[in-house]
């Protein structure tokens, strides 16, 4: 028996000796149950498993308990369903003449929409959208949106090799490329505006 059904059948016996009275009065074979939900990370809505204690009781109080399991799915009321899944990520720059040819031409991605004339621009390199926004710097929040760690990374089949590459073009790295404890290669690039975006290979 695991440690975990241990203690919660010293908590059933706990709950079957806190009720001994009612426990005594359901004598005869009835059954006092004592049941826990506990959240499954898997399925959808929400699913729950559900430990039940099952207590056969004689008249003298004599507790046999059994252990159960059941799997139960509902949809509380303060929960919505839905499915999540990424769309947009946000970059901020000053300058989207600057901006323009690094996304465009250095890096690549594809221009869906807009263009630095009207102060955007969407690109739609795979199913997420990458939008470059352009932000006032001297705004004390344009400023701490601009030149900040991104969290987008992109996926190359080599760093070494895109690192070499990109150095080429001109692109500023904070350094070379390393290998992580996890087995993948990282390196770190700044867009004109030191925006940090990450390369990746497994």
């Amino acid at each position: 028996m695991t440690v975990d059904k241990q203690f919660f059948l010293l908590m059933a016996h706990r709950q079957c000796r806190e009720n001994l009275p009612r426990v005594r009065r359901w004598a005869n074979g009835r059954k006092y149950n004592w049941a826990l939900l506990e959240p499954l990370r898997e399925g959808s809505p929400i699913c729950y498993q559900k430990r039940i204690a099952v207590v056969n009781c004689s008249n003298r109080g004599n507790c046999r308990i059994q252990l159960q399991f059941r799997q139960i799915c509902s949809c509380p009321t303060a929960y919505l369903p839905m499915t999540l899944a990424p769309d947009t990520l946000r970059i901020f720059v000053s300058d989207m003449s600057r901006a323009q040819p690094f996304y465009q031409d250095i890096l690549g991605l594809p221009l869906a929409q807009g263009g630095a004339s009207q102060g955007y621009l969407l690109f739609k390199p795979t199913s997420i959208n990458i939008l470059i926004e352009s932000c006032d710097a001297n705004d004390q929040e344009g400023r701490s949106l601009i030149g900040r760690f991104v969290g987008l990374s992109f996926r190359v089949q080599d760093v070494r090799q895109a690192y070499e590459e990109l150095k080429s073009r001109g692109v500023e790295f904070r350094g070379a490329p390393e290998v992580q404890p996890w087995g993948g290669t990282l390196a770190h690039i700044c867009d004109p505006d030191r925006n940090i975006l990450t390369l990746v290979s497994h």
